[in-house]
């Protein structure tokens, strides 16, 4: 889950009524601009802040990735010399904060919390940036400015996140299921691999900090991978425990879950004889190599003995 931060200036009473954000592609002379770009690194799942008028007032939560979409209706009076008419889309559920949050009485925090690259927000101006849009901030920030809320509201608040994640997921699946372009196969893959994993991500994330091959932390280049295969859970409850899992780069992640590596209790990487070491190589693994990180926990090491003996190719 990744937490972003949105400027919304004219667009606010819109945007939160509609539900959305909506950002064109490009900027008027034809450049990128990485503010746009953003929209298409939101998550579902991901959580966003609404900053307009000096304050932010709303925390919403992203229903559904970024699509390519015309300039919503009630946006059509504004900037029209601006805003190419192509651009992109999310939608967003709003959720309004018992108490506005002032990045202006913040300053000593935001100086440190807030990201050196494409900020949204200016602590030596104390004003959204010029030209920013959606912008990704740290977990750092995103939990400072959650904490500013009075307790009781942040419990219902984590209850509603997770109610909402769980229903974009089931959505997510609903919609493969619909999908006529897929044969059965692809179907039942496309399913098996969304069901569970926004729970079983969230649960990850609190448990592990990065790749324990390569050491990336960008959730943007991670998959959550399971260490006990989703196919052979007992139970619902092994499915989305965090403690069951790794947070792994792409290439990590494929040789984990063919069985091509493991790893001992004590962390040493274990090479199956099948894989030639210069392919190895080549997807970022050497022999010798220790993992990444803390310790493992004890259930993490329950776990991996089954991984060890059922799908490491040790032979």
């Amino acid at each position: 889950m990744a937490y972003w931060w949105v400027n919304h200036r004219k667009t606010y009473k819109q945007e939160k009524e509609g539900g959305y954000l909506w950002s064109p592609k490009k900027n008027t002379n034809g450049y990128r601009n990485q503010f746009y770009e953003n929209m298409k690194f939101a998550l579902v799942g991901d959580i966003v802040f609404s900053y307009a008028n000096g304050k932010i007032n709303d925390v919403g939560i992203v229903k559904e990735n970024a699509i390519s979409c015309s300039k919503p209706k009630e946006l059509q009076d504004f900037d029209k010399e601006q805003w190419s008419d192509d651009g992109w889309g999310i939608a967003i559920t709003w959720r309004s904060f018992p108490k506005s949050f002032l990045p202006s009485e913040h300053c000593d925090m935001l100086t440190s919390l807030l990201p050196q690259k494409y900020s949204p927000w200016s602590v030596k101006n104390k004003g959204g940036n010029q030209g920013a849009y959606l912008a990704k901030i740290s977990p750092d920030l995103g939990h400072f400015i959650l904490n500013t809320q009075p307790k009781t509201w942040l419990d219902d608040l984590q209850s509603w996140i997770s109610d909402s994640q769980l229903n974009a997921e089931e959505a997510q699946i609903e919609a493969i299921k619909q999908d006529t372009s897929l044969n059965e196969t692809e179907r039942e893959a496309l399913i098996l691999a969304r069901r569970g994993q926004g729970r079983f991500r969230r649960n990850l994330q609190e448990i592990e900090e990065g790749c324990r091959l390569t050491g990336i932390k960008d959730s943007l280049h991670l998959i959550a991978s399971h260490i006990k295969p989703w196919r052979d859970c007992s139970s619902s409850d092994e499915r989305v425990d965090g403690h069951n899992g790794f947070l792994l780069s792409p290439n990590a992640d494929h040789l984990f879950d063919k069985g091509y590596i493991s790893f001992s209790n004590d962390g040493d990487i274990l090479i199956s004889s099948q894989m030639d070491r210069r392919n190895l190589a080549f997807l970022g693994c050497t022999s010798n190599q220790k993992v990444l990180g803390k310790a493992f926990t004890s259930k993490q090491k329950e776990y991996l003995a089954y991984h060890r003996e059922n799908i490491f190719r040790s032979e």
